[in-house]
């Protein structure tokens, strides 16, 4: 739009135009003002010379009138020398002294000049002037003329370049009739100077006028030129950035992922053209979910500009970055001539983005799981490059995360499994395919099952009972975990509720994920369901495991105070296989923790794993919490516990998970045994 108007020149064409106009506009004035005056002058001129002519019909023409008919067919020097001529001329002189009338004639009704101020035009015939005819007609008539040479007859004298105005008026006798004609010349010549003065005049006014009214104008233009220039560069600046909104991220400014897609093309082709290799790079953040949900979205979009600026750094300017949603980017490595080129490129992708960063007083690290597929080896259709890169992402996610990993054709069935278990998942729960085991907790001291452990289980219809291990990871990627939490926990307190009506003393343990706790409605989930199902709020007990703390160990301590107030017990479930137990220990509102079954495993063969275990149970009581042994299965591992004054014990041994039917058989004979025994 602004090359178009550039091509159009306003304030140049306004001037030319302009200019046009003003001498248009001066000459067009002139000439109409000279025409209106000389016009007016003519006129004035005329009424002056009716004014005479009426002089002579009524003062000279009765006089002297008879006079002049007798003289009808006499030559002019007859009417010359006759003194009646020379006191008709005294007469008329006397009456001209003083006006512009230069020469006066009469002619009688045949055009012969029976008298005139020139004597040498007497006698002579003027009836072929056009002016003698009309006034013979009755109508009186002037003209305007030039002349370079005149005789002035009264004085003698010859004037130059004299501007003189001829009249023709008819003198009628008492009857009205036409008898003669009278002829005045009169100098205008002073008239017309001033005319043509007032004519230079008006047209240089008409241009000073016209030249200040261009100016104005001409600002006015400049103005308006100015404002559509800025318009029109305005409007091409918006549609600019338009079209940068509409292929950026507004975020990164990063190419987004339609932008992507249109630079892979190009770079895709251009690879084919001059036979080069091209890697496409799927990158995930791994920890950036928790980081955003915990300290909110302004640090997790400061972490996301952190990551674009380090990603950037870390290509070449022939690469490509793009932002496709969420922490989701993709790198496409362009002119690449060896397969190991992609392999320096993505480790230092991955040590650049697992750099500390500080966000909200707080230095955290992410890491990031880097998927990549190589053009032409892996595929030459745009989507099922993409879709193999991100196929290989989540194969390094698999792997255990922070790393990069290539496509293989055997990822794909791992892929569509990978998505056919999500997919069934999020229809899990409407089509009633989960179900909660439980299993009992034994009390080291009374010997009874003083509570149990929820446990999810799903009952695929066609891969059937799949595993936690399996389908919770996926639950927690797609969010799903969330809905799932609150099912398990309304759930399980209704059926524990009513098992505790028999069972009064009867506990339960629910395990808690990092989303449920970061969620600032679960602290009201649980006191609704607690009201809901009448479970006392001392006889449930939340599971937390220490990857769920290390999330934000700041904002899972506040989270637990204020769940506390509740009345629910807290447990630190897997105890050991962190970095920091001990420091969860002193800080966090515990009441149970559990050790690991990697340690009861070994405590009858491994003396390091006994003196451990034994150590954990002696911190957990001098805190005064409760300790429970997850995994025993022997009675050696029992009797071991047992001596350590563990306060319970857990695992295959006393009893497998079970459903709720079968924990119910399993309580009824617990009770009738002790009430034999």
């Amino acid at each position: 739009m602004l090359k178009k108007y550039r091509s159009f020149r306003l304030t140049r064409y306004l001037s030319l135009a302009s200019l046009l106009g003003v001498v248009a506009a001066a000459v067009v004035l002139g000439q109409l003002y000279r025409h209106f005056a000389t016009d007016q002058l003519t006129q004035n001129e005329q009424r002056h010379n009716l004014e005479l002519a009426k002089y002579f019909a009524t003062a000279i023409w009765p006089e002297f009138g008879p006079f002049l008919s007798r003289l009808q067919g006499s030559d002019g020097d007859a009417i010359r020398r006759d003194p009646r001529t020379t006191a008709l001329n005294a007469r008329v002189r006397d009456r001209l002294q003083g006006s512009r009338v230069l020469e006066v004639s009469l002619f009688d009704r045949q055009g012969l000049t029976v008298y005139s101020t020139d004597p040498e035009q007497i006698g002579i015939d003027r009836s072929g002037v056009g002016g003698f005819e009309t006034a013979k007609q009755g109508r009186p008539v002037s003209l305007t003329s030039e002349r370079a040479r005149f005789h002035n007859a009264s004085d003698d004298t010859t004037l130059r370049d004299r501007n003189l105005l001829t009249s023709y008026a008819p003198i009628r006798d008492d009857q009205g009739q036409v008898v003669a004609v009278v002829e005045m010349y009169n100098d205008i010549t002073p008239l017309m100077n001033e005319i043509a003065r007032s004519h230079g005049q008006l047209i240089a006014a008409t241009i000073l006028v016209m030249l200040a009214l261009y100016s104005t104008l001409f600002c006015v233009i400049k103005r308006a030129e100015s404002i559509i220039r800025d318009k029109a560069r305005a409007q091409a600046q918006h549609q600019a950035n338009m079209q940068h909104q509409a292929n950026h991220d507004a975020l990164t400014g990063l190419p987004n992922r339609r932008h992507f897609r249109e630079l892979l093309s190009e770079r895709m082709a251009n690879a084919e053209c001059h036979e080069y290799l091209l890697a496409v790079l799927f990158i995930d953040l791994d920890g950036f979910k928790p980081i955003n949900d915990t300290l909110g979205h302004q640090a997790g979009d400061t972490l996301l500009q952190e990551i674009t600026a380090r990603l950037k750094d870390s290509c070449r300017d022939s690469d490509v970055v793009s932002r496709i949603g969420g922490d989701e980017f993709t790198v496409i490595l362009d002119r690449l001539e060896h397969v190991r080129n992609i392999d320096n490129a993505a480790t230092r992708l991955l040590d650049s983005i697992n750099q500390p960063i500080r966000l909200a007083g707080k230095e955290l690290s992410v890491g990031a799981s880097i998927g990549v597929a190589i053009y032409p080896f892996d595929d030459e259709d745009i989507d099922a490059l993409i879709k193999h890169a991100d196929t290989a992402m989540y194969a390094a996610k698999d792997a255990g995360r922070n790393r990069y990993h290539y496509y293989a054709q055997h990822m794909n069935e791992a892929r569509l499994l990978r998505l056919e278990l999500e997919r069934d998942l999020r229809n899990a729960l409407r089509l009633e395919q989960l179900e909660i085991h439980y299993q009992p907790r034994l009390s080291l001291v009374s010997g009874e099952t003083i509570a149990v452990e929820a446990l999810l289980r799903w009952h695929h219809p066609e891969h059937g009972l799949i595993p936690p291990d399996t389908f919770i990871p996926a639950a927690e990627d797609t969010g799903l975990i969330q809905s799932i939490g609150c099912w398990v926990l309304q759930q399980a307190c209704r059926q524990i509720s009513a098992l505790r009506v028999d069972h009064p003393h009867l506990g339960l343990s629910i395990n808690v994920s990092a989303r449920q706790l970061q969620d600032q409605h679960f602290q009201g989930e649980i006191e609704r369901t607690l009201a809901a199902t009448g479970m006392q709020a001392d006889s449930l007990e939340l599971e937390l495991t220490e990857s769920t703390l290390m999330r934000n160990c700041e904002d899972a301590v506040a989270t637990l105070q204020s769940i506390k107030h509740t009345g629910v017990m807290l447990a630190l479930d897997d105890f050991g296989t962190g970095y920091s137990s001990l420091s969860y220990l002193r800080r966090l509102p515990l009441d149970t923790v559990k050790i690991d079954r990697s340690f009861i495993n070994g405590v009858t063969e491994n003396p390091r794993d006994a003196a451990l275990a034994n150590s954990i149970v002696d911190i957990g009581r001098r805190l005064g919490l409760r300790v429970v042994a997850e995994g025993v299965e022997t009675e050696a591992q029992l009797a071991f516990v047992r001596d350590c004054h563990c306060h319970e014990a857990q695992g295959y041994l006393i009893a497998k998970p079970m459903p709720l039917s079968a924990l119910r058989d399993f309580l009824g004979e617990r009770t009738q045994g002790r009430a034999a025994g």
